[in-house]
């Protein structure tokens, strides 16, 4: 009986570390990014240029796209992308719990954060 219980508990835990998960993974920079703050032409559309134009926003760091070599990168480790923010400098991500030691070992991250659980439902 014993044995059968830990049999069971020890499913249970391995389908529980199993399970993909969505995550958060932050960069360090943009400082190696191909678009410039002098080129804001060629990354914001032109009625938000004329938008900031109009009431004195200068371009920041943070308007500037996330670097595409850094996205492949993290894609390479085998999770699913599922979203960017150039505000915050960093990607969504659907990976398994036990995978994000490679995308944290990745000189440009600089930090991962589970942010929730992935739901399969069935048709049925």
């Amino acid at each position: 009986m014993r044995i059968y219980l830990l049999t069971i508990l020890c499913l249970i835990s391995l389908s529980i570390s199993a399970q993909e998960r969505y995550f958060f993974v932050q960069f360090k920079d943009k400082d190696t990014s191909v678009f410039k703050l002098s080129q804001s032409d060629k990354y914001l559309s032109a009625k938000s240029l004329a938008r900031r134009n109009k009431y004195g926003i200068k371009t920041t760091l943070s308007d500037i796209p996330v670097n595409n070599n850094y996205i492949k990168k993290v894609l390479e480790t085998g999770c699913t992308w599922q979203g960017v923010s150039k505000w915050l400098n960093g990607i969504c991500i659907i990976a398994k719990k036990d995978s994000i030691k490679n995308i944290l070992s990745l000189p440009f991250v600089s930090g991962v954060k589970e942010i929730g659980r992935v739901n399969i439902v069935t048709g049925k």
